[in-house]
C-alpha cells in the first residue's frame, strides 16, 4: 500500500471506528481483550495436567483443571458470538450512512458529471464500492489489532517457556513477510482490474434490462449479448484471476504454517527425548507458537483482503469528491412565499462542454401567462429547463425569480418550487396511484381532480383494479399517451408554483393534447406555466410565445403578432400545420 492509499483507508476507519462508533469500538475492545486472555488459560491447565496431575495419579486435579479448560473455551465460543454481532450492527449502520451519502450527492452533482459518467460506473460505486465498508467493518480491521496484541503476549510467553527454541521458529517470519509483499501486490493489480471489468459489465446489463422491449423492437438482441459475452468473460477472467492470487498466498501460508508447527515438534521432540523440555511444555509451546502463527497469518490474510477493499474506497472517494452545485458552507436565502411572480433569464449563455447552445438569452416568464417555448429540435428549449432546475451550471448570465438569484436559493428549496414534465415519462413498477401521488395518505378527491385535468381519469377507472392497478417496470402496461397523462396528473398533484412541461403531450393524439391544454389553462392560475411543444398548433392562444432558434432568441409575443412579424414562425407555423 501507499501513502495515499493508506490515507484513504485511514479517513475511513478514524470515520467509523472513532467517529461515529466510538462507544460499540470500546465496548468490542473490551470483549477482545477478555477473549485474548481467556485464550492464555487453556495451555497453563494442560501442562499442569501433563506434568503434575497425570504423573501423581490425581484423578480430582484432572477433572478439575479439564472443566476450567472447557470453561474457558465456551467462554471463548460465547464472546465471539457477542462480538460478532456487535460487528453486524456496526456494518449495517456504516453501509446504509453511506450509501445514504452517495445517493445524496448525486442528486446534487451537476449535469458534467451525469453525462460523463457511465451507468454502470455510477450502479458500481453504489452497490459493490459501498459495500466493501461492510468488509472494513468486519472483525477483519478490529482482529487486524487484536491479532497484533496477541502475537507480541504469545512471543513473551512463548519466550518464558523456551526463549532459544522460540529463536529458531521465528526464522521462519521473514518468509512469510516476503511472500505477503509480493502477493500483495499482485492482488491490488488484480483487484483494480477486476474492479473497472465488473463496472463495464454492470454497464451493459443495466443496458439490456431496462431497455429490453426496445432491444427486441430493434432486433438487437445479438449485439447487446455479444457485447455482453466479451464483457462478462473479462470480468470473470480477472474475478478468477484475483481469487488465484489468493489461492496461491493460501497455499504458501499453509505450507509456512506446517512448516512452523513441524520445526516446533521436531526440536521439542529431541528436548523431550534429552530431558530438557518435559512433554506437558512442548505441548504447551505448541500450542502457545499457533496462537502466534495463526494471528501472524490473520493479518497477512487481512492485509490481501484489503486489496479489493481499498481500490473500492478508492473509487468511492472520487465520487464523493466530484464537486457539488452547491458547496456545503453555502448559505442559502429562502422563498418567502409560494406565489411566484416571474422568473426572468437575463443574458444567458451556456455551452456542453466546446459545444455553444445558447447564446445571450434573454426572456421572461410571467404568472398567471400560457407561456410557450418553441423551435426546431437542438434549438435550446430543453437545455432553458435544465438551467432553471440546477442541473447545469450557467455560464454567462443570471436567471432570477421575482428579481432574485436563483443562486441565492438552496437547491432544494429552489426543486420543491418547480415541477418539470419532461417526453419521457418515470414511472415504476407500483400502482397508479403511487405513481402519481408519490407519497402515502394523499387525499384521493386532489388526487381525481388532478387525473381529471390530466384526462386521464377515465381511463383509469376502466382498469380492472382502478387506482390501484400496476402499471408495470417502467408504465409498461401503458401507452405512451397514457403514461404522460399520469405524469402531467403528478405534476398537478405536486402544486408548486412554476409548472414547465418540456414535450410533455408529445405521444397525444392531438384532440387530446388540446383537451388537455385547455384544462391546464384553466387550472393553472395563479402559476407561472411554461409548455415546450413542437406541435404549434395547440398554442394559438397562448399569451406568451418565445420563438428560438440556434440558441437564441429569434422572436417573441403572441401568435397573432409572430404570424406578421416573424417569417421563421410563420413558415414553421404552416409547415408543422401541414404535418398535423
Amino acid at each position: 500500500m501507499n501513502k495515499k492509499e493508506l490515507s484513504v483507508l485511514w479517513k475511513y476507519i478514524k470515520e467509523i471506528y472513532i467517529v461515529d462508533n466510538l462507544k460499540s469500538v470500546l465496548f468490542i475492545f473490551s470483549l477482545s481483550a477478555i477473549k485474548i486472555f481467556g485464550v492464555l488459560i487453556p495451555p497453563i491447565y494442560i501442562i499442569k495436567i501433563m506434568d503434575k496431575a497425570i504423573p501423581d495419579n490425581n484423578e480430582r486435579n484432572i477433572f478439575l483443571y479439564i472443566s476450567i479448560i472447557i470453561a474457558f473455551t465456551i467462554l471463548d465460543v460465547m464472546l465471539g458470538i457477542g462480538i460478532q454481532k456487535l460487528y453486524n450492527g456496526l456494518g449495517k449502520r456504516s453501509f446504509i450512512k453511506y450509501q445514504k451519502q452517495c445517493l445524496d450527492h448525486l442528486y446534487r452533482l451537476d449535469g458534467k458529471y451525469l453525462s460523463n459518467s457511465s451507468i454502470g460506473e455510477k450502479l458500481t460505486t453504489m452497490m459493490n464500492d459501498v459495500s466493501q465498508i461492510r468488509t472494513l467493518t468486519s472483525p477483519n480491521i478490529f482482529d487486524f489489532v487484536m491479532d497484533t496484541i496477541t502475537a507480541v503476549v504469545m512471543m513473551i510467553f512463548l519466550a518464558r517457556i523456551q526463549a532459544d527454541m522460540l529463536l529458531i521458529v521465528l526464522c521462519i517470519l521473514p518468509f512469510i513477510y516476503f511472500s505477503q509483499k509480493y502477493f500483495q501486490k499482485k492482488g491490488m493489480e488484480k483487484a483494480i482490474d477486476t474492479r473497472d471489468t465488473q463496472s463495464s459489465c454492470a454497464e451493459i446489463i443495466e443496458t439490456i434490462v431496462s431497455n429490453t422491449l426496445s432491444c427486441i423492437l430493434s432486433n438487437g438482441q445479438t449485439y447487446f449479448l455479444k457485447k455482453h459475452d466479451e464483457r462478462i468473460n473479462k470480468a470473470e477472467d480477472c474475478s478468477n484471476e484475483l481469487s488465484m492470487v489468493y489461492a496461491k498466498n493460501g497455499g504458501v501460508l499453509n505450507f509456512l504454517s506446517a512448516l512452523f508447527s513441524i520445526t516446533i515438534l521436531g526440536i521439542g521432540g529431541f528436548r523431550v527425548m534429552n530431558g530438557s523440555m518435559t512433554i506437558g511444555c512442548l505441548i504447551a509451546f505448541n500450542m502457545y507458537s499457533q496462537k502466534l502463527v495463526i494471528p501472524v497469518l490473520k493479518i497477512s490474510n487481512t492485509i490481501m483482503t484489503l486489496q479489493s477493499v481499498i481500490v473500492a474506497l478508492g473509487r468511492m472517494e472520487i465520487f464523493r469528491n466530484q464537486k457539488e452545485i452547491e458547496s456545503s458552507s453555502f448559505e442559502p436565502n429562502v422563498f418567502m412565499n409560494n406565489e411566484n411572480q416571474e422568473i426572468c433569464f437575463e443574458n444567458v449563455s451556456f455551452s456542453y462542454d466546446d459545444k455553444p447552445v445558447l447564446n445571450g438569452v434573454s426572456l421572461n416568464f410571467k404568472k398567471n401567462n400560457f407561456n410557450v417555448i418553441v423551435g426546431e429540435s437542438g434549438c435550446g428549449k430543453s437545455t432553458l429547463t435544465l438551467l432553471l432546475y440546477r442541473i447545469w451550471s450557467l455560464r454567462d448570465g443570471c436567471i432570477k425569480i421575482d428579481g432574485q438569484d436563483y443562486k441565492d436559493y438552496s437547491i432544494k428549496d429552489l426543486r420543491d418550487h418547480i415541477t418539470i414534465v419532461g417526453q419521457e415519462s418515470f414511472l415504476f413498477n407500483d400502482t397508479v396511484l403511487n405513481n402519481i401521488s408519490l407519497k402515502e395518505n394523499e387525499n384521493m378527491d386532489n388526487v381525481i381532480r388532478c387525473c381529471k385535468i390530466a384526462c386521464i381519469h377515465d381511463f383509469i377507472m376502466s382498469l380492472p383494479e382502478q387506482y390501484q392497478s400496476v402499471v408495470g417496470d417502467r408504465g409498461v402496461k401503458l401507452s405512451g399517451g397514457e403514461k404522460q397523462r399520469i405524469c402531467i396528473a403528478r405534476a398537478l398533484l405536486n402544486n408548486t408554483p412554476i409548472i414547465v412541461m418540456d414535450e410533455a403531450t408529445s405521444a397525444l393524439d392531438q384532440l387530446t393534447e388540446r383537451k388537455v391544454i385547455d384544462n391546464l389553462k384553466e387550472n393553472i392560475k395563479d402559476k407561472i406555466f411554461i409548455l415546450i411543444t413542437h406541435r404549434l398548433s395547440s398554442i394559438v392562444e397562448a399569451d406568451n410565445i418565445i420563438v428560438m432558434k440556434d440558441g437564441v432568441v429569434e422572436a417573441k409575443g403572441n401568435h397573432y403578432e409572430l404570424m406578421q412579424n416573424s417569417s421563421y414562425y410563420k413558415s414553421m407555423f404552416e409547415r408543422k400545420r401541414d404535418i398535423y
